[in-house]
């Protein structure tokens, strides 16, 4: 990079200097100069002509042309003398530095330090002892944990062990701390070995393992899942399902707002991308509202917002599976203002 960004500097300035010297040039003769612009017929004869007078080249003699007389004998020759001196000592800087990798090697240092300096920040990354028989995962233990995830996108874990059993009539106990006009939407309990698969309203699906939520007590906020998935702008989670493995169910089904569904195989959906994978192709105006991991024998049950209701089992004769870029079919209509 250094050596590709130092050549290209060098051949600006070079080309600029070039220019440069034509003027001076021009300068050191300019009423001859002068006088052949005005005695010449066209550009072509000048340019010949100037070539031919000064020694310069075409480049020059287009740069020399491309003035206009006024402010050719208006020309600042120190203005123009400054400018060239710095252009030259500039050439010899970057010829210096592509000829010598001690330099090159100054100059990343340097740099690396000022980005270090501008957005350094405490190492986000965890540190483990390389051994290709273990992971991360061994570390943790395999355990029960209640999972809370809020409306606002505030995600935890909590031992499972500091929820207790309440006889009837109990009040309960406080199970996060919410901020105002926030509420819990996803509250089950998992391993913390177990994959979380996170359904946007956008439809693409984003996974994390349970062990990777903050870990926090029962009165405890958590922390943005923006922490942890790189969610896209205007993506709100629609759903949250855990999953052992990829193997455990077969399919992943998703309903739309629009009452649109789609089931296509959970397996499509084992990837590490980062910026999450296509669940569904939505048409406009629509959105994910819920969605599950099933079986085949598993039924379904969708509900309307006026109340309507309908059950059919998700067999592949009812609802046969698609790819994950599909966009599904219709799973229920509605009268006028109604939706899933």
């Amino acid at each position: 990079v250094i050596v590709r960004r130092t050549k290209y500097r060098l051949a600006e300035k070079e080309k600029r200097a070039h220019i440069l010297s034509g003027y001076l040039k021009a300068l050191d003769a300019l009423d001859a100069v002068i006088a052949l612009i005005r005695k010449s017929a066209d550009s072509e004869e000048a340019r010949a002509g100037l070539m031919k007078l000064l020694g310069v080249d075409e480049i020059q003699a287009n740069a020399i042309l491309d003035m206009q007389l006024r402010r050719l004998a208006a020309l600042e020759r120190q203005k123009i003398i400054d400018e060239y001196n710095e252009l030259m000592a500039d050439i010899k800087e970057l010829t210096a530095i592509l000829k010598s990798p001690v330099k090159q090697r100054e100059i990343i240092k340097s740099e690396l330090h000022d980005v270090a300096e501008k957005y350094g920040d405490d190492r986000r990354t965890q540190i483990v002892a390389g051994d290709t028989d273990m992971s991360v995962e061994d570390l943790i233990p395999d355990q029960d944990v209640v999972v809370t995830i809020t409306r606002g996108g505030y995600s935890k874990r909590t031992k499972a062990d500091l929820y207790r059993a309440q006889k009837r009539g109990g009040k309960g106990v406080k199970g996060a701390a919410l901020k105002q006009d926030d509420i819990v939407e996803h509250f089950f309990t998992a391993s913390t070995h177990d994959w979380l698969l996170f359904l946007t309203n956008q439809g693409r699906v984003y996974r994390a393992k349970v062990h990777e939520l903050p870990d926090a007590g029962r009165d405890a906020r958590g922390q943005h899942v923006a922490n942890l998935l790189a969610f896209k702008p205007d993506e709100t989670i629609a759903s949250v399902i855990a999953i052992k493995d990829y193997q455990s169910l077969p399919y992943l089904v998703i309903a739309t707002r629009g009452g649109i569904v789609k089931k296509s195989a959970l397996t499509e959906y084992d990837s590490n991308r980062t910026g999450g994978l296509i669940a569904i192709s939505l048409k406009d105006g629509d959105e994910v509202v819920s969605a599950s991991a099933i079986t085949s024998t598993d039924e379904l049950l969708l509900i309307s917002k006026k109340g309507m209701s309908l059950r059919f089992t998700a067999d592949d004769e009812s609802l046969r599976p698609m790819g994950r870029s599909a966009t599904g079919v219709i799973g229920m209509k509605f009268r006028k203002d109604d939706e899933l």
